[in-house]
């Protein structure tokens, strides 16, 4: 039996895809010590026969055929991402539906046939697809290749950058002082020290 704590733990790391110590915090374990001293801990946490055997549990679960694969949302996304509005338009510009992927169509309208003058008629047909942008944009999410997060993880490693040019530098200023999201006008220009010649 897993007390409250390591059943969130599992779930996080199982359902969630959490690494072991983003697993461990989220779960409510102490944070009261840094990073190096957590992912020992986590790590330790994870490696315990009945937690193993839990998380083994939670994603035969949901590898059911009741449950949408990981694999399975990325090939629709996909789908989306790759549909055009010519799929579902012929070489005489009538709509066809059967042409493209059914997952990117998100609205198809047929206006009434209206009547101009003796013989003219006119049928409004409108046909728009899902957001291909966001699909991409969820794609990246799910591979994790990008995230919205934009939250610093500080766990205690160096990085030695070396810089070779006063842009370089400009640009190393503009990082470490958290100016990410303004634009490259409005960083103030910082002066070479003395020993930077």
């Amino acid at each position: 039996m897993l007390t409250d704590l390591q059943e969130k733990f599992a779930f996080n790391v199982a359902v969630k895809g959490m690494n072991y110590t983003q697993a461990w915090i989220d779960a409510g374990y102490s944070t009261n010590y840094p990073l190096c001293v957590l992912q020992p801990h986590a790590s330790k946490l994870a490696a315990k026969d009945k937690i193993k055997a839990r998380i083994k549990e939670l994603r035969n679960e949901l590898e059911g055929p009741d449950f949408l694969s990981q694999s399975e949302y990325i090939r629709g996304l996909t789908e989306i991402y790759r549909a055009n509005l010519t799929d579902f338009i012929d070489k005489d510009g009538n709509i066809k539906l059967d042409g493209g992927s059914a997952k990117a169509l998100l609205e198809y309208n047929v206006d009434e046939i209206k009547k101009l003058g003796r013989d003219a008629l006119v049928q409004g047909k409108k046909i728009k697809l899902v957001d291909k942008l966001q699909a991409g944009r969820d794609i990246a999410k799910v591979k994790k290749w990008w995230s919205d997060d934009t939250n610093i993880n500080i766990d205690n490693r160096t990085v030695n950058i070396i810089v070779e040019s006063k842009d370089d530098r400009d640009n190393l200023n503009w990082i470490k002082n958290g100016m990410r999201e303004q634009t490259r006008s409005h960083v103030v220009e910082i002066g070479e020290s003395s020993g930077d010649k």
